[in-house]
């Protein structure tokens, strides 16, 4: 360590109230900073369990599937995990005590689909056969009076209006949609579950869920990718015309909370928030942290100047700042990243008993710490440090040994603070005026109060004579 490093650690030292005041500045800033990114990546986290909920977790879904394709998809380079699904169609309900409800929707999962996908079992078990079902306790509980163990007799076929296939988020249209009858079907109840996240409120049919083979032709495939990137939208459809697979979606918004999407203007709405935030930060905390930084140069402008009177260089005199920067951002970074951390896991505690009643299951917003988010914390907190100092470290590499000794830069009077009226140089003269100027020393104003009251006397015996 060379000796100017060595008298900022000394100066550091000796002025300890100043220091720790600039510690506490620079540890408030980065708190901010660190709250900030803990509260942005907590709070997709919880968004992106709440989706998962909801709909299971899966980016991309290939439909109408034959076992060639299936076995293609499976043995991609960036397939993580598939899981498989088969709508087997509607079936009407006698007498419904739902008007808007009038059907039974039957969709079959594979093993994995089942695990995978956000079903509550209340009773019972999951199928482990094409002919078992679970159904919704809503059926149970309603006119039709059902219960496990019960067979399940059901003509099985597709809603139609205009030709047009309808699904579960098309609503019921009454007498303008057309049911036609596709096949019979007998099925056993083993288990009965909570209404699914995933069906629609205005879905027409109650869902049950069967058992589904893997050989099954003409199955949906819901991918999970290994790594997630904007090209995603692009490969997958690549993919999908390569395989002459007709039909690919996405799922936009839960890849939306993974931060890919193909929508220009969302990415640029988002970055564009981001930037307003750290931007505001970064501003609010540069202004308080620089006056710290600002009064330590005044305060060693008299070292720094007696330095430069025996050789120390400007880069020099400049590099003993951003040393002290550097110090004090090593010791107030790591607190200020505890502390921004453990403000908002305090924060999160006292939301969680407003939020329990607004995501589904119950979830909880908790504390979710990325290497991305530290990174960015801390890199945001050593830009704010670097800022802070440089002009601080400027000026001190410019001002010359004699300014600096005598602080000629630090020491400023606005004309405004020494002005007098016109009828006091009249009344006074030159000296009267200058002895009502702002003092700067005790022995100034002695002085100069020496030079009014002498002024005053004259004035005095000038009245006494003239009368």
């Amino acid at each position: 360590m060379n000796i100017i490093n060595k008298l900022t650690l000394r100066h550091l030292k000796e002025n300890k109230r100043r220091t720790m005041v600039t510690i506490i500045g620079v540890i408030i800033s980065v708190a901010m900073v660190t709250a900030v990114s803990t509260l942005f990546v907590s709070f997709l986290d919880l968004m992106k369990q709440d989706n998962i909920n909801k709909g299971g977790e899966w980016h991309v879904q290939y439909k109408n599937l034959n076992q060639e394709q299936l076995d293609t998809i499976k043995s991609a380079e960036n397939t993580d995990s598939v899981f498989l699904r088969k709508d087997l169609g509607y079936s009407k309900i006698e007498d419904p005590p739902n008007a808007s409800k009038p059907y039974l929707f039957f969709t079959s999962l594979d093993e994995k689909g089942l695990k995978e996908m956000p079903i509550k079992l209340k009773d019972g078990r999951f199928p482990k056969n094409d002919g078992e079902v679970v159904v919704s306790e809503d059926i149970l509980t309603q006119k039709n009076k059902l219960k496990i163990g019960d067979s399940l007799s059901v003509e099985l076929g597709d809603r139609l209006m205009d030709d047009m296939t309808l699904f579960q988020d098309n609503s019921f249209n009454g007498e303008e949609e057309e049911f036609r009858t596709k096949e019979k079907a007998s099925y056993t109840i083993v288990g009965t579950m909570e209404q699914p996240e995933w069906e629609y409120p205005w879905a027409p049919g109650y869902t049950v869920i069967s058992f589904l083979d893997d050989k099954q032709a003409g199955s949906t495939a819901f991918i999970t990718e290994k790594k997630l990137s904007k090209d995603l939208f692009d490969d997958a459809k690549a993919f999908a015309k390569k395989h002459d697979i007709t039909t690919v979606e996405f799922n936009h918004e839960l890849l939306r909370y993974y931060g890919v999407s193909n929508n220009d203007n969302l990415n640029a709405t988002l970055f564009g928030m981001a930037s307003i935030i750290v931007g505001i930060i970064l501003i609010g905390s540069v202004a308080l942290i620089y006056n710290a930084f600002a009064i330590s140069v005044s305060e060693r402008a008299r070292h720094l100047g007696m330095l430069s009177s025996v050789g120390a260089t400007k880069i020099q005199k400049r590099n003993s700042v951003f040393f002290e920067g550097a110090v004090i951002g090593l010791i107030s970074i790591p607190i200020g990243l505890i502390a921004g951390i453990g403000g908002m896991a305090v924060t999160f505690w006292f939301m969680n008993t407003t939020l329990t009643n607004v995501f589904s299951d119950g979830l909880k917003i908790s504390v979710s710490i990325t290497p991305f988010s530290i990174l960015a914390a801390c890199a945001v907190s050593i830009i704010t440090i670097f800022i802070s100092t440089l002009i601080p470290a400027r000026r001190a590499s410019k001002v010359s040994a004699i300014d600096a000794i005598r602080q000629t830069p630090d020491v400023k009077m606005s004309g405004r603070s020494v002005k007098t009226s016109k009828l006091t140089r009249k009344m006074f003269g030159i000296e009267g005026e200058i002895g009502l100027k702002k003092p700067e020393t005790e022995q100034e104003a002695i002085h100069r109060y020496c030079i009014l009251t002498r002024h005053l006397h004259h004035f005095v015996s000038f009245r006494i004579v003239f009368h």
